[in-house]
C-alpha cells in the first residue's frame, strides 16, 4: 500500500482538493473471497489469495501492497458494526463470510443439518443459514432470524451492551497509542437503524413489524442509538477518527425498503444524535453503505449529515454523474463504476472509466472504484489495467504488474 495522509484525504472530503481522489483499499476496492482464488488459480501470484492479514472485508496486506493501493484504517478490533468479529468458514469446500452484524459476544457458530448438496448452520449473529456445498463461495439462504418477538427481543438484547469487556482490544491503552500514531485516515463502523434490524429480524418480518409492532422497531433502533452512542464516546475520548461508518443495505434495483417517510419517522432523529455526537469530536465525515437505488433517501441522510455514499450500483440505476450535477460539492461520491464493463474488453473499461472518473473528480469529493465487491468473473488483468489507469489519470507512474 501507498502513503495517503489524513490531511489529504480530508482535504479531498471537504472538496478542496479537486482533481485529486484517493486509490484506497478498505471499504472501496474489496473482494468477494472466490475472486482472489480464482486469479491465482488462474496464474496470478499466489500472495493475493492469502487472507492471513484481512478479516471479513478488510484487504490483506499482500493484496494492498501488490494494487499500491492508498493506506487507510478500519477499527475492526471495535465491535461497532458489520465486519468487526466477521470470521471466514470452511466446511469441507463451502465456504463463507460469518458476520456478528453487532452481535458481542457472538453465537457459537455450528452445522445443525447436513445432506448432500447442503448444511445447516447456526451463525456468529444467531441467523440459521442453509450453505449450498462444493461452492468456492456463496451467499446464505437465510432460514430463521434470531428474534421473532418480544421475548426474544429481550434475550437477544443482551448481546449488544456496550460495556462487555470483548467489544474493545484488550490492552486499551496500548491500542489507542497504535491508532494515534498512524498517519492515514481512520474510520469506525457506528452501525444503522435498518440493515442490523433486517438481520436480526428478517426482511419480511421486519416489513409486518413496522406496521404492527412500530414501538417494537423503535426499541431496537433505540438500542442502536444507546449501544452506538456509549461507543463513540469511549472512543472518541482517546482515538481521533477521520471518517465514520453506516452499514445500511436498505434498498433494491428500483428503490428503498421502506418509504422515506418511515426513515424521516424511525431513522433520521437518531441518525441526528448519533451524528452530533461524532461532529462534536471533530469528524465531519459520514460514510454509508447501501445497495440498490438510494436516490429516495440521499435527501434524507444528507439532512442527517450523512454525506459520503458507496457504492452506486450502475444495475440499480445509481448514476454518479446525476448525483454530481443535482448536489454538487455537498455530496461525497464513491463507487458507481459500472463492473459489468470491467468484464468486457479493455475499450469498454475506459469509456467507462474515463466518462466518470475526471468529471466527478474535478467537480467535486470522489473516490473511484466498481460498484461494490470486485466478483471472480472480472478477469485479473482488467482489473491490473483498470488499477493503472485510476494511476494515468491521477498523474502517477504505472505499475508493473506481473501479467
Amino acid at each position: 500500500m501507498t502513503r495517503f495522509s489524513r490531511e489529504r484525504f480530508l482535504s479531498i472530503c471537504r472538496g478542496e482538493r479537486l482533481g485529486d481522489f484517493g486509490i484506497l483499499g478498505n471499504g472501496f476496492h474489496m473482494f468477494w473471497p472466490e475472486t482472489l482464488a480464482a486469479w491465482v488459480q488462474n496464474g496470478a501470484p499466489p500472495a493475493l489469495a492469502d487472507k492471513a492479514s484481512g478479516l471479513g472485508n478488510d484487504v490483506s496486506d499482500a493484496v494492498s501492497e501488490f494494487f499500491q493501493f492508498d493506506e487507510s484504517r478500519l477499527l475492526w478490533e471495535i465491535h461497532s458494526g458489520m465486519d468487526a468479529g466477521t470470521v471466514m468458514l470452511d466446511f469441507g469446500g463451502s465456504c463463507f463470510q460469518d458476520h456478528s452484524f453487532l452481535v458481542y459476544p457472538p453465537f457459537e457458530p455450528q452445522v445443525l443439518q447436513e445432506d448432500a448438496d447442503s448444511l445447516v448452520f447456526l451463525s456468529r449473529s444467531g441467523i440459521k443459514e442453509r450453505i449450498l456445498k462444493a461452492k468456492s463461495f456463496n451467499m446464505p439462504m437465510w432460514l430463521q432470524h434470531p428474534v421473532k418477538d418480544r421475548a426474544s427481543w429481550k434475550e437477544f438484547k443482551k448481546r449488544l451492551d456496550p460495556s462487555t469487556a470483548g467489544r474493545y482490544p484488550a490492552d486499551w491503552q496500548q491500542f489507542v497509542a497504535m491508532v494515534n500514531a498512524i498517519e492515514c485516515p481512520v474510520a469506525m463502523e457506528i452501525g444503522g437503524f435498518f440493515g442490523y434490524l433486517n438481520m436480526w429480524v428478517g426482511t419480511e418480518e421486519l416489513m409486518y413489524l413496522f406496521y404492527d409492532d412500530p414501538a417494537l422497531v423503535d426499541d431496537m433502533m433505540e438500542t442502536v442509538l444507546q449501544l452506538e452512542t456509549r461507543i463513540v464516546e469511549r472512543v472518541t475520548k482517546d482515538i481521533r477518527l477521520d471518517f465514520v461508518w453506516y452499514w445500511e443495505d436498505m434498498a433494491y434495483k428500483s428503490g428503498p425498503m421502506i418509504s422515506p417517510a418511515m426513515v424521516r419517522k424511525h431513522m433520521l432523529p437518531r441518525y441526528m444524535k448519533l451524528n452530533n455526537l461524532v461532529r462534536a469530536a471533530g469528524c465531519d465525515t459520514f460514510f454509508l453503505d447501501s445497495d440498490g437505488n438510494i436516490d429516495a433517501l440521499i435527501p434524507l441522510w444528507l439532512e442527517s449529515g450523512i454525506n459520503f455514499f458507496w457504492p452506486l450500483e450502475c444495475a440499480a440505476g445509481m448514476d454518479p454523474l446525476a448525483l454530481r450535477r443535482r448536489y454538487g460539492k455537498d455530496i461525497i461520491l464513491s463507487g458507481g463504476l459500472d463492473k459489468r464493463e470491467f468484464m468486457r474488453d479493455r475499450a469498454s473499461l475506459r469509456n467507462e472509466v474515463c466518462a466518470k472518473v475526471p468529471t466527478l473528480a474535478e467537480s467535486g469529493p470522489y473516490f473511484p472504484s466498481p460498484d461494490h465487491l470486485v466478483p471472480m468473473d472480472m478477469p485479473f488483468e482488467n482489473f491490473c489495467y483498470y488499477i493503472n489507469l485510476l494511476r494515468e489519470i491521477r498523474g502517477d507512474e504505472p505499475i508493473d504488474f506481473p501479467l
